[in-house]
């Protein structure tokens, strides 16, 4: 996860590497998928169309009876079914992780206790998992699969892109990533691509899909159609997660002092408190977008625990919703040790810098 990194990590090289990634692996698993259909039609003599419908019974039931047919079936069954247990595993641990940091992140006083937060959610969560291996699983999957995955992810990430290139800005997102990587990334002929990215083709992609997903809605079927009721709990839990979003924004304006106008100004910019956690990373922040013409959208020296408000005005209730992430005064100690580090880091990039440099030199000489 991205704030496991240091603050003037190459988040850039990164995110390039994934969609990379990411996309290679989606041309290999096509290569995968359609192959194995392929042998499937040619075995069985049928068309392509005809071999095998979607869902979970294409990696449960239609891929093990294709890999069993290959030479050295029980070998290519073994790491099929490895691969899958793999993959289950690997969701998972990326799930929970974002889950439990995002708990220990809102309740900080919470967060030494970890392992215990973790094993709860696991507990629950399995659980829950109970419903997919009773008799009525195959329901219950098909339910999931239909209502929890096509729509609400989609409009997450577009509120999501919305939220930050529409209304926090894309030169103020600029700016937060020259803080972390400096003017030589962002003002690269390459990087000029991204900002239209942002706030053109990412969201005009994801309304095309969203408006085909909703054009080319089916309901669920599983040994035939569901019924009316059983369609009802897929759409209450599709609702269920989509709600949050006008709850909060509906809460926040409710909560807030001043104007309808000022309500509204107030949810469309950065609380406070937003920015990095470092009081020394805030400062280079604001510094760096104040010489490119924005604001990062935070208070440097705003307010560490509500125990600090006691010698204090009370600010109003939306500048109190996230107190807790900006360490107190208390914790100098351990941002001195974090900017000690990174001054070593500089220093051993410069030294080594300097000695290729130097050697170099040396070799044209």
């Amino acid at each position: 996860m991205a704030s496991y990194n240091k603050f003037h990590h190459n988040c850039y090289r990164d995110a390039l590497a994934i969609a990379v990634a990411n996309s290679l692996t989606s041309v290999f698993a096509g290569f995968v998928i359609f192959s194995i259909i392929g042998f499937m039609a040619h075995s069985t003599g049928k068309e392509v169309d005809n071999v095998v419908s979607q869902g979970f019974g294409l990696a449960f039931m239609a891929y093990p009876e294709a890999v069993a047919r290959m030479p050295g079936g029980p070998f290519w069954s073994i790491m099929f079914f490895f691969m899958l247990i793999i993959l289950g595993l690997d969701s998972q641990f990326v799930q929970m992780e974002i889950l439990v940091t995002a708990v220990t992140d809102m309740f900080p006083k919470i967060r030494h206790r970890k392992p215990y937060i973790t094993t709860a959610f696991c507990t629950i969560l399995c659980i829950l998992g109970f419903t997919c291996v009773t008799r009525a699983g195959g329901y219950w999957m098909a339910v999931i699969d239909q209502y929890s995955v096509n729509f609400h992810k989609l409009v997450f990430a577009l509120a999501e892109c919305a939220g930050l290139c529409w209304f926090y800005g894309p030169k103020r997102f600029m700016n937060d990533i020259r803080t972390m990587m400096g003017d030589k990334v962002v003002e690269s002929r390459g990087f000029k691509f991204w900002p239209i990215t942002w706030v053109v083709i990412t969201p005009g992609l994801m309304l095309f899909i969203l408006a085909f997903n909703f054009i080319s809605w089916t309901e669920p079927q599983y040994d035939g159609p569901f019924p009316p009721w059983g369609q009802a709990i897929g759409w209450m839990i599709m609702l269920s997660s989509l709600i949050v979003i006008p709850m909060d924004w509906a809460f926040f304006i409710w909560t807030t002092p001043g104007t309808y106008k000022e309500r509204l100004h107030a949810l469309i910019n950065p609380l406070p408190s937003w920015g990095p956690a470092l009081r020394h990373h805030r400062q280079e922040a604001a510094d760096v977008h104040r010489m490119n013409g924005t604001d990062f959208g935070g208070q440097v020296d705003y307010v560490k625990k509500k125990k600090d408000l006691e010698n204090g005005p009370e600010p109003p209730p939306h500048e109190m919703m996230d107190l807790n992430p900006i360490p107190e005064s208390e914790d100098e100690e351990e941002e001195k040790k974090i900017i000690e580090e990174e001054e070593e880091e500089e220093e051993e990039k410069k030294g080594a810098e300097e000695k290729k440099g130097s050697d170099a030199e040396d070799a044209a000489s």
